[in-house]
């Protein structure tokens, strides 16, 4: 059922690149003039600077959870995080993540467990560093007065990163009061196995069950942190370098165009468009977010990039860091999953 649903998915990305590229010639937005300005070489150096992204949050995921898994190796975790990364990429939801992830642990002979607490954890701490790097930065920008003009109306910049330290915020909260309130844990848990499995109560049981399971490691994850707080203060610093790495992709392809040199001003306003971006297509349920990631960057980034750039922009991106990685991280997945299949078969051998 999941590899049919998997299966979907691609379809559903497939059809809808075709028709994102269909609506940009019809426009005349994606002409011969485009595809000509981007070389093999800026390919190489966005997707370079993914790859460096992927690297730095493998090192993040092996800090946080070595703590526990003393067998845990930094390729374990880079395994976890391209699995994940496939996993979001090629499924509606922001939490497509997950079970690719869990497989990772248990490909790699972790139990599911472990595998659960691992990946809890680092999110725990990826969120709360999410929150403090945005705080800082809204009032860096709020004592600073940055804005951007949109429509003739001057709209501060510290209005954007304050909506995602509200969405953390709200995210952290939630998860605390579903992981410590058991009350509000059951009815959310009962309402949401309801509607998704109203015909079906076996599956029904089986999702609560499960849903148990996941806050009360959440709680014992965050009753754990709490106690060593300090020692996962240089993965949090690290995942803050990370959250300027990814949103500076856009960035770093418009001076690869352009050839403009790099400016502190110009970083922080393609980061704040970058933000924008990202949640708004998090929460539009389509794979890997085609359609709507290059819709609204044809909304949103006309204001920094020209019309003669736009385009080229656009797909210097995507190309660089969807496409490419999509297509690796699939490659790199089959292989691991045909290895660690070989590897079982010639143990049950023996």
């Amino acid at each position: 059922m999941k590899n049919k649903k998997y299966l979907l998915n691609l379809i559903i990305i497939l059809l809808v690149t075709t028709l994102t590229i269909y609506f940009l010639i019809a426009k005349s937005l994606l002409t011969k003039e485009v595809f000509i300005s981007i070389s093999l070489v800026n390919v190489l150096c966005v997707f370079v600077v993914y790859l460096f992204s992927v690297i730095i949050y493998a090192f993040v995921d092996y800090l946080c959870v070595k703590k526990s898994l003393v067998n845990f190796t930094f390729l374990n975790a880079l395994t976890d995080v391209v699995f994940g990364r496939l996993g979001s990429d090629i499924t509606p939801y922001k939490s497509g993540h997950f079970p690719l992830r869990i497989y990772s642990y248990i490909s790699n002979n972790f139990s599911f467990y472990e595998g659960l607490s691992g990946v809890t954890r680092t999110q725990i701490v990826v969120s709360f560093s999410s929150v403090v790097n945005y705080l800082i930065l809204f009032f860096i920008l709020l004592a600073n007065k940055l804005s951007v003009n949109i429509e003739g109306v001057n709209v501060g910049l510290h209005l954007v990163v304050g909506v995602g330290a509200l969405f953390h915020v709200g995210s952290i909260v939630l998860s605390m009061l579903l992981a410590f309130v058991k009350p509000f844990q059951k009815f959310c848990i009962n309402l949401v196995a309801s509607i998704r499995f109203r015909k079906n109560e076996e599956k029904r049981e089986e999702f609560i069950g499960e849903q148990v399971v996941k806050y009360q490691v959440y709680k014992e994850q965050v009753i754990l942190l709490l106690k060593e707080f300090y020692k996962y203060i240089l993965p949090m610093l690290t995942y803050a370098l990370y959250l300027y790495l990814i949103t500076s992709f856009i960035y770093l392809s418009y001076l690869l165009l352009s050839k403009e040199i790099f400016s502190f001003d110009g970083f922080i306003k393609f980061y704040l468009l970058s933000l924008c971006l990202t949640y708004i297509s998090n929460v539009i349920p389509i794979p890997g977010g085609n359609g709507s990631s290059e819709g609204l960057f044809v909304l949103l980034f006309p204001l920094l990039i020209g019309e003669n750039l736009l385009v080229g922009t656009l797909m210097l991106w995507r190309i660089s860091c969807y496409y490419l990685p999509v297509l690796f991280g699939g490659i790199f997945f089959l292989l691991v999953s045909l290895i660690k299949k070989r590897h079982k078969r010639i143990k049950n051998q023996v």
